[in-house]
């Protein structure tokens, strides 16, 4: 069941009214059809939507290093560790065929957390890259 579906600048956005508050992103461009779906999951809390546009933004990138992207999975979460302090956690999950992608990072803030595991997805996408060109 969705809430929300809009078409805008080619992208298909649209809301679930699924407790978890989740949020996916279709990308097209005018040279192929589909490029990804992009899933954005937030745990025990509500993201704003600047920092969901952050993400689908940068996540929107990871086409430039591999080609046949299925699937991209975002999950958002709050840790409480220690003394109250709530970590952010990313979780990035990236489906190719053949091929599933895990990145995980833990900081103060979402997007430095987000960028992290963006580095080192980008970093396994390019050496699954070079070992097929091999």
């Amino acid at each position: 069941m969705f809430l929300a579906v809009e078409w805008r600048n080619f992208q298909i956005t649209y809301r679930s009214a699924s407790e978890d508050g989740s949020e996916g992103r279709i990308f097209f461009s005018p040279q192929t059809i589909f490029l990804m779906n992009l899933q954005i999951h937030t745990v025990h809390f509500a993201a704003d939507a600047k920092l969901i546009d952050y993400v689908s933004r940068k996540a929107s990138k990871l086409n430039t290093f591999h080609d046949s992207l299925i699937k991209v999975e975002v999950f958002l979460k709050l840790d409480n560790i220690v003394h109250h302090i709530k970590d952010k956690v990313v979780e990035i999950k990236v489906h190719v065929p053949r091929h599933d992608f895990f990145a995980k990072c833990s900081t103060k803030q979402f997007e430095e957390s987000f960028d992290k595991a963006m580095d080192s997805m980008i970093n396994q996408l390019k050496r699954q890259k070079e070992k097929q060109a091999a």
